[in-house]
């Protein structure tokens, strides 16, 4: 049910449209309407905004239909995606239901989500995709400099971080300390491309930030 997907079933609704290059099951625009037709979850928003340094999600339903669950996932490249995130769903309801949920390490520079509302009988549709952006720096527990880097990042005030990670867009961790030496981190045997690095201070607040390596 791939091609049911909630913008193009909204906008189904209200206009005809040539459908082609479509798979099987998705190659007219009878063929969408039937798959939108048979969603567990009729969505009516979906927002992302920013709450102090976190991400408040928040969606609400106006009718569910063996609805499972609802699972949020986040990128930061708008192709790569990862889930964060879940929230149960109602399963059955005639009444509008609302949802949140805050994402807490946020990376910074652009965040996209989409909300993947997943069926009973494992089916799934996505929602449209929302962006927010955070200045690079704004959420790190220092200064992470410099930025892109190709040699050593180093980090102000890092007496105040008890564990670090950089972490691909695959969400794989290629590197991980519990050291911060004032030399810095060496990079030069991390591939080239965009990373999140996260940081775990003493109190245990978490922050994330995006580094480009090069």
């Amino acid at each position: 049910m791939l091609c049911a997907l909630e913008p193009v079933c909204s906008f189904l609704g209200s206009v005809s449209a040539v459908v082609s290059g479509n798979g099987s099951g998705c190659q007219s625009q009878a063929d969408i309407e039937h798959a939108c037709g048979t969603l567990p979850v009729k969505l009516v928003s979906f927002t992302a905004t920013s709450e102090s340094n976190t991400t408040l999600v928040a969606w609400l339903t106006a009718e569910e239909r063996n609805s499972a669950v609802f699972e949020i996932e986040h990128s930061v490249t708008g192709r790569a995606w990862q889930k964060v995130g879940e929230t149960a769903a109602r399963g059955e309801s005639n009444d509008p239901a609302s949802y949140q949920w805050i994402h807490r390490n946020p990376a910074g520079g652009m965040n996209y989500y989409r909300l993947k509302m997943i069926d009973l009988d494992g089916t799934f549709t996505y929602s449209k995709i929302e962006n927010l952006e955070f200045k690079i720096g704004l959420l790190s527990a220092g200064i992470v400099y410099p930025n892109p880097v190709c040699d050593k990042i180093h980090i102000d005030s890092n007496r105040e971080i008890v564990s670090l990670k950089i972490v691909d867009l695959q969400g794989r961790t290629v590197y991980e300390t519990s050291r911060l030496s004032r030399d810095g981190i060496s990079v030069d045997r991390i591939a080239a491309g965009a990373y999140q690095i996260q940081m775990i201070t003493k109190t245990g607040t978490v922050h994330t930030d995006r580094i480009i390596i090069f």
